[in-house]
């Protein structure tokens, strides 16, 4: 657990010191998708397959340190340093069109 309060501290840091390419809406906007998908994703595995917990069987209020603790500042950081330029073989992400196109569609 001190682990954890640690790298919360220092991942928050790290995502409130740098400089930013993104807007704030966009940064909300992925880390409020990766939070519900992986809430809904735990709620099929955990609850209903019985398949496993983070901490303890059924509600988990430890895991709130983590979802809100180091799930945003995670996104923050890999929106930020992903690399938008030309991957060889991944056109797709050519320029950050795409990527900006999907941000803009989840902000409005």
């Amino acid at each position: 657990m001190v682990f954890l309060i640690i790298l919360m501290i220092v991942l928050n840091l790290f995502a409130f010191l740098m400089p930013k390419k993104f807007s704030g809406i966009e940064m909300l906007c992925t880390t409020l998708f990766a939070m519900y998908l992986e809430l809904i994703v735990n709620l099929f595995l955990d609850i209903k397959y019985d398949l496993f917990g983070y901490f303890t069987k059924g509600v988990d209020w430890k895991s709130l340190y983590y979802l809100f603790g180091i799930y945003p500042a995670i996104n923050i950081l890999f929106i930020n340093f992903f690399q938008t330029g030309s991957v060889p073989g991944f056109s797709i992400l050519q320029d950050g069109r795409s990527w900006r196109w999907f941000l803009s569609f989840c902000s409005s």
